[in-house]
């Protein structure tokens, strides 16, 4: 089941309904494209920026099991108000999980992703289930590693020589070397960016970052 088909069941359903999500779509693509060609993210593909941009259009499904007076309420929640709100992270799987294509298909995983957590931040703050996934980790060393030399600019992490600023990275998660041993990584959206120690971490590589001109 690809994206489109997804979209057209989720319309079927009537869960995309909401002018905000179709705006949020268009930002996010704008700005996808835009960081892409100016380096500031790995290079996308016209692929890959339409698959992010439409997972942005579902990431506040949820908002459909929310009751309308709470939903459309034009003055400030109350506390139990507000955490009836922030529910729609977690509705937003139980609302997906009806649709049987969707379900079985290999983007399931993904979306709910998505849906459960857009209102966490790195920092800590947010809401949402706490375990926003790395999912830039990936990209970033397969973009290090192709702009780089094996042996030269990355490779395995018991190869990596000791400088300072050099990324560490292991399957979905990314890191960075601070010197004396220690990397400091983004944990979760609880404890925010925690240093830790190189060794018997799991790391099992390491690349020089683009665009950082290192002092070796």
């Amino acid at each position: 089941m690809n994206i489109e088909s997804t979209l057209a069941a989720l319309r079927r359903e009537r869960l995309l309904t909401d002018g905000h999500s179709a705006r949020f779509r268009r930002l996010t693509g704008s700005l996808l494209n835009v960081f892409s060609r100016c380096g500031v993210i790995p290079a996308l593909s016209a692929q890959e920026v339409r698959l992010y941009s439409a997972l942005a259009l579902l990431h506040d499904i949820g908002k459909q099991a929310v009751p309308p007076e709470i939903l459309n309420k034009p003055g400030r929640l109350t506390r139990a108000e507000f955490e009836v709100m922030k529910s729609h992270t977690t509705r937003s799987c139980e609302l997906l999980e009806r649709i049987t294509p969707l379900r079985q298909s290999e983007a399931f995983p993904l979306v709910c992703d998505v849906c459960r957590h857009h209102h966490e931040r790195w920092d800590g703050s947010g809401y949402g289930t706490n375990g926003m996934p790395d999912y830039g980790a990936n990209t970033m060393y397969r973009a290090a590693t192709q702009a780089g030399v094996s042996g030269q600019d990355y490779g395995p992490i018991s190869t990596m020589p000791d400088i300072v600023g050099l990324a560490v990275h292991m399957n979905g998660h990314i890191g960075v070397y601070i010197g004396n041993g220690c990397v400091i990584e983004a944990a979760n959206t609880s404890t925010g960016v925690i240093k830790t120690q190189l060794a018997g971490r799991g790391w099992s590589s390491w690349c020089k970052i683009p665009y950082i001109d290192y002092l070796e």
